[in-house]
């Protein structure tokens, strides 16, 4: 049995001696693997770093966009200012090798002809970059003239600038330019344009202006100065009146501080048309007389300008007159010519004064509680009327006037003229 142990214990001494060399050949190798992986990854750190063509160099060319025989500008290459390979440009049959100094380059151009002006860029053998090619083509244009008209402009409101220039053949795109804002308008075949703008602050600012007609080969281009004031404040109401009356049209003009604007000229427009212009007072206020007479729709629009700014409401307007008549009866030795009107605020005018005049005749009569007036005209009245001749009667109520006209007929030789009147219908 002693020697049975003894025999197993130097089995397990050597079994314990064999195994610590494997142990520690697998240590050495596991940290052989730990330095190849760690080797692996700065392979790959360096690659960013050497690289093998494959990044983006961020090349871009830029150049104005509206170019017109003459104009002097450059073109901007732009791009990492770390490229190192081959950088070639061809600009109009021209070609040559560049370099980018801090990440740009500026090729100037000048007294450049009419038409197109094709470019080239290429980036090639670069160890970090990939190869990039850019290409486009620079239109040169004839330049013509475009002067711009520039009204009063107010902060927070809606302006037409308008341009005047040559006649063109086509309809083309109108750009201006403020501050950081971008307008688009029109510039029409027939020598005018219009943009609208809507600037929200005031001040003054440096308004750039471009127009590009490719088709025919046409750009203009310019600036002007443009002040923006506080937008005043301009008041008033929509109103009803009657064909019969007239009526103040009041409206009041404030600055942008509520403060009255006194002397200041403001135009009234009835349905798009000018009617009247009028100046404000101490209070702000100007009032314009309108006249039923001048009138002739049921709703019209009503426009309140002051230089740019308008306001816009609605006229109300109301006949009193319902229609105009003549009758004779048989037998009678009067022709009477009547109105008929329609009610007022819920009531007739009566004892409202109408003059009825023919003929060079004036005759008078008063509406009654039934909304008519009416006259009765002998027949002597119409023995010099002549025979297919047109006869007007003109009838007056307030302010306002309305007529008909008259024919008188022959029917039979023994027939009186009276008798074969009748209304051709209203003027």
């Amino acid at each position: 049995m002693k020697v049975n142990k003894f025999i197993l214990v130097c089995i397990f001494l050597l079994a314990v001696i064999s195994l610590s060399p494997l142990s520690a050949s697998e240590d050495v190798a596991g940290d052989e693997l730990a330095l190849d992986d760690t080797a692996e990854v700065s392979q790959v750190v360096q690659d960013d770093v050497v690289g093998d063509g494959e990044e983006y160099s961020g090349l871009s060319v830029d150049y104005p966009q509206y170019i017109a025989t003459g104009d002097e500008g450059n073109i901007t290459i732009s791009g990492a200012n770390d490229i190192t390979g081959n950088l070639y440009w061809e600009f109009d049959g021209e070609s040559s090798s560049i370099s980018l100094a801090d990440g740009k380059q500026n090729i100037a151009f000048k007294d450049l002809a009419e038409g197109d002006h094709p470019f080239l860029l290429k980036l090639t053998n670069d160890t970090k970059y990939a190869d990039v090619e850019i290409s486009d083509t620079l239109h040169v244009s004839k330049e013509i003239s475009l002067t711009p008209n520039v009204p009063t402009v107010f902060n927070n409101n809606p302006t037409l600038i308008t341009f005047t220039g040559p006649i063109v053949h086509e309809h083309c795109s109108l750009l201006l330019e403020i501050g950081n804002e971008s307008f688009w308008g029109y510039y029409y075949a027939f020598g005018e344009g219009e943009v609208e703008i809507n600037v929200a602050k005031t001040g003054t600012y440096r308004v750039n202006y471009f127009y590009e007609n490719p088709e025919e080969s046409l750009v203009a281009k310019g600036s002007f100065n443009l002040k923006v004031l506080s937008k005043p404040k301009l008041q008033a109401k929509s109103i009803t009146m009657y064909d019969i009356e007239s009526k103040y049209y009041k409206v009041r003009l404030l600055d942008s501080n509520g403060k009255p604007m006194a002397g200041e000229k403001v135009t009234v427009f009835i349905d798009l048309s000018k009617y009247k212009t009028a100046k404000t007072d101490k209070d702000g206020y100007a009032k314009v007389k309108i006249l039923g007479s001048d009138l002739y729709s049921d709703d019209l629009d009503l426009t309140t300008t002051y230089k740019t700014l308008s306001v816009h409401n609605r006229l109300y307007f109301k006949t009193v007159m319902k229609e105009i008549t003549s009758f004779k009866k048989t037998n009678a030795k009067t022709v009477t010519f009547q109105i008929k009107t329609n009610k007022v605020n819920g009531k007739f005018l009566t004892g409202t004064k109408v003059t009825f005049k023919f003929n060079q005749k004036t005759y008078t009569a008063k509406i009654n509680n039934k909304g008519i007036a009416k006259v009765d005209v002998k027949k002597s009245a119409f023995t010099k009327c002549k025979v297919g001749k047109i006869y007007q009667l003109k009838v007056t109520l307030g302010a306002n006037s309305f007529t008909s006209n008259y024919k008188f007929l022959k029917v039979k030789p023994t027939v009186s003229y009276v008798s074969g009147m009748y209304a051709a219908g209203k003027a």
